[in-house]
C-alpha cells in the first residue's frame, strides 16, 4: 500500500487520495501532527501559511524524514498574484 501525508486540501483531497487511487492518507492540523512512518508522497496545499516560523525546520525536517528515498513533498502556498484579475464571483 502506498502511503500519503497530506496537509491541507480539505475534504475532497483527503476522500479522493483515500476513495479512488487506493492510498491511505492522513488528514490533520499542521501545526499539531507528525509524521511517524514512512510515505511515498507528502502533499500540502494552502496550508503552510498557518505553521509559525519557529515551527518550520523541524516541521520540513520531519516530512524529510517521512519520506521514502524515491519518493516526493509536493508543498505549495498560497501567494498574492496582483497581476491576475479576481474572479467574478470572489
Amino acid at each position: 500500500m502506498h502511503r500519503t501525508g497530506m496537509f491541507g486540501g480539505g475534504d475532497y483531497l483527503h476522500k479522493l487520495i483515500s476513495k479512488e487511487s487506493k492510498r491511505r492518507s492522513i488528514k490533520s492540523m499542521i501545526t499539531d501532527y507528525r509524521l511517524n512512518s514512512t510515505y511515498d508522497v507528502v502533499f500540502s496545499t494552502g496550508s503552510l501559511q498557518y505553521l509559525p516560523r519557529k515551527m518550520r525546520d523541524s516541521c520540513f525536517q520531519n516530512y524529510k524524514d517521512s519520506t521514502s528515498y524515491s519518493g516526493v513533498n509536493a508543498i505549495s502556498v498560497f501567494v498574492r498574484k496582483p497581476f491576475i484579475a479576481k474572479a467574478p464571483d470572489a
